[in-house]
């Protein structure tokens, strides 16, 4: 899976980048396509002498400007000085990174870039433009701009060009599955890179399912110290064959862990929004704590795929089920600051409701009409705590 998503990427970037053609002077290609886009003749070309400029000593406008010179580093190794626009005898040669009011005709995330020969200006209403601009940068740059290590007999020239864009949609986003195959930290952020690359805003991140726990949560350590381990068999192939010398397959991020990728997210102005299942798809989390389910286990996470409609869920009828799910909740808010915490809620099964004695009472206490009012009970009950904490 990791190798696709790489050679997915790759596939992406290579179109991304101009290319050459015979029968014009400049080939501009950019993801998504600007809305407006003016091709000039000849190229401004980046060397050791180019200088970065800023007009603003906002963080935010100095963190992007550090962020394009750390790539230039890195794939050209030229080292460019960050300097203030007053500071400036001549703006030849530079890179300008401006702030200004447009009347917010440009909104929070839109941009103009203007490359001629002897100047690259930018221009946004927000910092968020202006990272959104360096990635048009990057896209008109060649392709080893994405490098980790310094490519050598490059030029590193920028074709001359007159752009203005601003997206259409204010959520864009992709999901990340890391509970059925987890992906390390140092993975994520090459996601959330690709992310970046491709002007997108939002990762959906998927912590647990059936197959995995995958955040730390203090309150409750067993969601990772048994959750996040599953016996390492083919999917759909995994119950009862399971033994002492089966491999194991783990991992989880740590609270740490999760800090680090939010703020790299935020870096790169991509919201990282969790999704914690429930009250369906929850076997890792009843493997590690099965009094919350209406059976009570014992309960083994699945390396592969379950029969949803006879899977073990929440028991909706226990009032410390509700506890449990609101600490858990409590804890993921306080790592993720989006204004959106998915809580999952599909492919639940009423099976184990319709022979548990605590979720007909539950019904019974609450007027509801049957098993599926209980569901909807439960994600209203959820939903309201999180909208009384602001999300």
């Amino acid at each position: 899976m990791k190798k696709i998503i790489f050679i997915l990427s790759a596939i992406l970037l290579m179109n991304a980048c101009n290319k050459p053609d015979a029968g014009k002077s400049n080939v501009i290609s950019v993801i998504p396509k600007p809305e407006m886009m003016k091709i000039g003749s000849g190229y401004f070309t980046i060397n050791t002498d180019t200088k970065i400029v800023i007009s603003d000593s906002n963080i935010a406008v100095r963190h992007i400007a550090g962020y394009f010179a750390q790539r230039l580093k890195s794939a050209a190794g030229f080292d460019l000085e960050i300097v203030k626009s007053s500071s400036l005898k001549t703006n030849n040669n530079a890179i300008e990174f401006n702030l200004e009011k447009s009347g917010n005709k440009l909104g929070g995330e839109g941009y103009n870039l203007k490359v001629t020969k002897n100047l690259v200006t930018i221009n946004a209403d927000k910092p968020a433009g202006l990272f959104y601009a360096v990635q048009t940068i990057l896209h008109l740059l060649p392709p080893e701009i994405y490098g980790d290590h310094k490519a050598d007999h490059i030029k590193w020239r920028i074709p001359a060009a007159d752009i203005a864009d601003k997206p259409h949609y204010s959520w864009r986003g992709m999901h990340l599955d890391v509970a059925r195959h987890f992906f390390s930290k140092e993975d994520v952020k090459k996601y959330i890179d690709m992310l970046a690359m491709h002007k997108l805003n939002v990762l959906h991140l998927h912590l647990n399912d059936d197959q995995g726990w995958r955040i730390e949560i203090k309150k409750y350590p067993k969601l990772v110290e048994i959750g996040s381990k599953r016996a390492d068999l083919p999917w759909n192939d995994w119950q009862g064959k399971a033994d002492k010398n089966t491999p194991v397959y783990s991992g989880y991020y740590s609270q740490e862990d999760i800090k680090e990728l939010v703020a790299y997210a935020q870096n790169r102005f991509i919201t990282i929004v969790p999704e914690i299942e429930m009250p369906g798809h929850t076997l890792a989390a009843l493997a590690a704590y099965p009094e919350y389910s209406c059976t009570g286990g014992p309960f083994t996470v699945p390396s592969g795929g379950v029969d949803i409609w006879k899977n073990h869920t929440y028991c909706l009828g226990n009032e410390k089920t509700y506890q449990f799910v609101k600490d858990i909740l409590t804890e993921v808010m306080s790592l993720f600051p989006s204004k959106y915490i998915h809580i999952g809620g599909d492919e639940t099964t009423r099976l184990r409701w319709e022979n548990c004695p605590k979720c007909q009472a539950r019904i019974k206490k609450e007027g509801l009409k049957d098993e599926d009012g209980l569901y909807g009970y439960f994600l209203k009950r959820i939903a309201a705590f999180l909208k009384s904490k602001n999300r």
